[in-house]
């Protein structure tokens, strides 16, 4: 079937056939387009998954496309078109035309980053474990093209970041009696897989939590925010410049806990880390609910070559990539009166010069989600549109995963 256009809040027909190209979606019209599926079937009985790829306008008036659904899907926006994955395979929506080819997929993604030509997307999903091994998928993609390979890993990929024709992936081991360790491959070689270990680093720490995915990677440094936990009872090696920012978890419990600038050499592998502290040279402190939700992606360092992301308070930050050295850059989404139950996702997107968040109430995830952009250099919220007429058109069976802007 061609993907059809139809009018305001109406879902449009996904395009499922290789090489469709004969109804165009006129992508200029848009300035947003945001992911949403069901969450995975893991039970007995067999359940469809299913979700849209959301076209939003400027005045938060949109159009859907249907598709077959990808648990913790991502959608990704270039000079060269849209892209996105579901079960049924590989989605494109150029200025050309629409294209699908076809390939079945692991409906459960760790991660979509694009390589230096800015058409060519690496996504990989998530096998799980078969007995003591773990096992990856990795997607090479391009309109037209799809090359797909299996992998055998120690754990899934909660780091995925492209180094222009270079991808690089890590995870981490903790310990409970020990140091934890940090294990950091390359998976993709000058835009062909290539599976590799480049290092397997001790940390001063039994834990080390990250979530990374499309990392910035600037001169072959890629950089990404962590947190490091002393487990109660644990006797890791310490780091003199870590040691008073780590936090700890007395009795499994989950205590405030300091953040770090993590700096992995694309080519050796090897780590060094910064405490995010305030201009005092103080740890800035997070629960460890907001220390997991970070947000950041492959444009992320801004003209300063200074790191901006975002944290599960909806707090923008700015940190200095040679000292630590955070500073807020708008709080305004944390300000926000909200309620004592209520629950707020920031799902976070960025460019050379704005930053986009999606901000989400995950009781009523499609009542009125809305978008908020900021300049990135200064903080500044330059655009604040509420998504119109969401609730009741799409289940709520299905979840918001992502957000990529038109890049104009």
């Amino acid at each position: 079937m061609a993907l059809m256009v139809l009018s305001l809040a109406t879902p449009l027909l996904s395009a499922c056939s290789k090489n469709s190209s004969d109804t165009q979606v006129d992508l200029d019209s848009y300035q947003w387009a945001i992911f949403t599926s069901t969450y995975r079937n893991t039970g007995i009985l067999p359940s469809p998954s299913s979700g849209y790829a959301i076209f939003v306008r400027d005045d938060g008036s949109y159009d859907l496309v249907s598709h077959s659904g990808m648990d913790s899907g991502e959608i990704s926006w270039t000079q060269q078109g849209v892209h996105y994955a579901d079960t049924n395979g590989e989605h494109w929506i150029t200025k050309q035309g629409t294209t699908s080819v076809k390939g079945n997929r692991i409906d459960l993604m760790d991660g979509l980053v694009t390589l230096s030509d800015g058409l060519t997307r690496v996504g990989v999903y998530n096998g799980g474990r078969w007995g003591k091994k773990y096992h990856e998928e990795v997607v090479v993609s391009r309109p037209g093209s799809s090359v797909h390979h299996k992998l055998e890993t120690v754990g899934f990929y909660p780091m995925i970041s492209a180094c222009g024709d270079n991808v690089y992936t890590a995870y981490s081991k903790a310990s409970e009696v020990s140091n934890g360790r940090f294990i950091f491959d390359q998976i993709v070689d000058k835009g062909a897989v290539k599976h590799r270990n480049l290092n397997t680093q001790s940390m001063p720490s039994s834990e080390f939590s990250f979530y990374a995915n499309d990392a910035p990677c600037a001169q072959n440094r890629i950089y990404f925010i962590g947190s490091f936990t002393i487990y109660d009872g644990a006797k890791p090696t310490g780091d003199t410049k870590l040691a008073p920012h780590m936090g700890r978890c007395p009795g499994g419990g989950e205590d405030e806990c300091a953040l770090a600038l993590v700096v992995a050499d694309a080519n050796t592998g090897r780590l060094n880390w910064l405490p995010v502290v305030n201009e005092n040279g103080s740890s800035e402190k997070f629960s460890s609910e907001s220390a997991s939700e970070v947000g950041l992606d492959a444009h992320s360092l801004n003209e300063k070559g200074k790191l901006i992301w975002i944290s599960g308070y909806g707090v923008l930050y700015e940190t200095n990539v040679e000292n630590g050295k955070t500073t807020v850059l708008n709080d305004a989404l944390r300000k926000e009166k909200q309620s004592e139950d209520s629950k707020f996702i920031y799902h976070f997107s960025s460019d050379k010069n704005t930053v986009t968040v999606l901000v989400e109430d995950s009781r009523d995830s499609f009542a009125a989600p809305r978008i908020v952009v900021f300049d990135k250099s200064s903080g500044k919220i330059i655009k604040n549109v509420q998504i119109k007429g969401l609730k009741g058109k799409i289940s709520d069976s299905q979840v918001i995963r992502d957000i990529a802007s038109n890049p104009q």
